[in-house]
């Protein structure tokens, strides 16, 4: 939808005018709004052009637009809907308009729930579609009422497999893939692309199929965070594993070993590429987990990764040197990957050559020419890095430092004039260093060659349509070294319960919390005679570097994640 500006320019008296409105409308604090309305004023800004700079979304501005126009916002999940009328005009009509019945507790009226209730053409439809009865139309998230037909395709597959499950045998996993309960459009198809449809609906990066002694369990990994979604009889595991094979191409009869493979897939009307393991279980049955890749999503920058403008820039001032190695380190799921695309992205210029050695290439990136390791062949990362020092590039980028050899050669590309971009596995920043000398890299040439280093971790953001205010106890707020030295007034917690906008997790998107240590002179010297990460660290912090912890706590007093979630992830 677009928001309508005004034709002219706010004075300044009508800014508190405006920014209460906008808090009544659920958009954030008056003051915050006021001070957003202000310097966008100061800048030239209309108010609409103001509040994105500020970081208010596009989505919390429409809903707030439709509030102030008079529309009731309600919660959409599979549990809302009013199946009667919608089997009476069908989901896929539901789908094309992105509208749903729900139940409502007014006799005699349809409450039909829409996504844009300024599309007219819509409007029109759906009061066509129930004709002589008074139709009321609210507002919800897009996502939502997809998310919500998705679940209930889902539960009634659910429930049709579960009635045919009985009547299997006990040599269930004989059964062949052309059957009508594998075949292409047999039971276990349905089933299959039903929980992949699903798992896009709700913005789910994984899917894991765990047998157990009873049961399938199926659990999404949603912002980083899994959560069980549904339970089939441990049975139907053999050929829902099999139908997954056949779309990876892997060996159907091969169930000793683990198997990866790979497959496309449209959910959502989005391209995935479908990364499939398979691992064999101490149950006689195979467990997967399958990768969802959104092939339609545009490359992630620097500023949409949701670093503070502090690290931020600290970071950037890194990525600008001519040479020498900066490393990425986290735990895995950590986001150091995506960094180090976002900084390719913004490096790629046609007046540099830039080659990579992944191990998997995940993205396609214009520009860039990408190699995939392949340890058969006898591709590793390091062969690959000596090939590369040949090939006369400005940047490289390594998938990992996973063993002495790259990190040797790797370190030999930073001394000799060229951008080193690579993961590694260390706690903190100041850890680099010592992994590094730990994987036999001599520590001058760590001094000499490292640039720098940024540790990294993903929070969960709040959701911003249900957090919660609340007041925190002084003791609480008394245990942390707040910015700036003043612990917040008030904090922001999830709701529990959620709602259908955050899938009713209480969350919705992740953040990079981090730490940047750039390698001066001081740093240099305490590697080249080994000091302690604990040293390095005290240093950096001397010289201005803000910590992990402390950087969440600047996103936990600015309401964009907890207290709680902070603690799950940094110790």
């Amino acid at each position: 939808m677009t928001v309508t500006e005004p034709s002219t320019e706010l004075l300044p008296a009508r800014l508190g005018g405006l920014a209460n409105r906008l808090s009544a409308a659920g958009l954030g604090e008056v003051g915050h709004l006021i001070t957003l309305l202000t310097a966008g004023e100061a800048r030239g800004l209309r108010p609409l052009r103001s509040l994105l700079v500020g970081g208010i979304s596009t989505e919390e501005i429409e809903r707030a637009a439709w509030l102030l126009q008079g529309f009731e916002l309600i919660d959409v999940s599979v549990d809302d809907l009013d199946l009667d009328h919608l089997d009476r005009i069908g989901a896929a009509t539901c789908r094309r308009l992105f509208a749903v019945p729900v139940r409502s507790h007014i006799e005699g009226e349809v409450l039909v729930a829409v996504a844009d209730p300024s599309n007219v053409v819509v409007i029109d439809d759906v009061r066509e579609l129930f004709p002589g009865i008074e139709v009321r139309i609210a507002v919800a998230e897009r996502d939502a009422i997809a998310g919500a037909l998705a679940a209930l395709e889902h539960r009634s597959q659910s429930d049709a497999f579960a009635v045919e499950t009985p009547a299997q045998t006990a040599d269930v996993d004989t059964v062949a893939i052309d059957s009508p309960d594998a075949g292409a459009d047999g039971q276990i198809a349905k089933l299959v692309r039903s929980i992949i449809d699903r798992a896009a609906e709700t913005r789910a990066s994984d899917v894991h199929l765990e047998p157990g002694a009873e049961d399938l369990v199926v659990r999404f990994r949603i912002d980083g965070v899994l959560h069980e979604i549904a339970t089939y009889p441990v049975a139907s595991t053999p050929a829902l594993i099999n139908r997954l094979k056949v779309m990876a191409g892997l060996d159907l009869g091969e169930r000793r070993v683990p198997q990866d493979g790979r497959f496309d897939f449209v959910a959502a009307k989005r391209p995935l590429d479908v990364r499939l393991v398979t691992l064999p279980t101490s149950w006689g049955v195979e467990s997967a987990t399958l990768r969802l890749l959104d092939q339609t999503r545009s490359l992630i920058t620097l500023e949409s990764l949701g670093f503070s403008d502090r690290q931020r820039d600290a970071y950037l001032q890194l990525a600008e040197r001519p040479h020498g190695a900066i490393l990425a380190t986290g735990p895995t799921g950590s986001g150091k990957t995506t960094t180090l695309y976002a900084t390719l992205q913004r490096l790629a210029t046609p007046e540099r050559k830039v080659l990579t050695v992944e191990d998997p290439v995940e993205y396609k990136l214009p520009g860039v020419t990408q190699v995939q390791v392949n340890e058969k062949a006898g591709l590793t990362f390091a062969r690959a890095l000596r090939s590369f020092l040949r090939a006369d590039p400005d940047i490289i980028l390594v998938g990992e430092m996973r063993d002495e050899e790259t990190a040797s050669v790797g370190t030999q590309a930073a001394l000799t004039g060229h951008l080193v971009l690579s993961t590694l596995h260390a706690n903190t920043a100041a850890g680099v260093p010592g992994r590094l000398i730990e994987m036999e890299v001599e520590p001058f040439l760590v001094a000499s060659s490292l640039a720098g280093a940024i540790a990294q971790r993903l929070v969960r953001k709040l959701c911003s349509e249900c957090r919660e205010p609340f007041d925190a106890p002084a003791e609480v707020l008394d245990r942390y070294e707040w910015p700036d030295g003043e612990a917040p007034d008030t904090l922001y917690r999830r709701r529990a319960g959620g709602c259908s906008r955050c899938s009713r997790t209480g969350f919705r998107g992740r953040l990079a919390i981090a730490e940047v240590l750039p390698v001066d002179e001081h740093i240099a010297a305490l590697i080249s005679r080994r000091a302690t990460a604990a040293e390095i660290e005290a240093a950096a912090i001397e010289g201005g570097m803000q910590t992990m912890f402390a950087d969440g706590l600047t996103r936990v007093r600015d309401g964009l994640t907890s207290l709680e979630e902070l603690a799950r992830v940094v110790q």
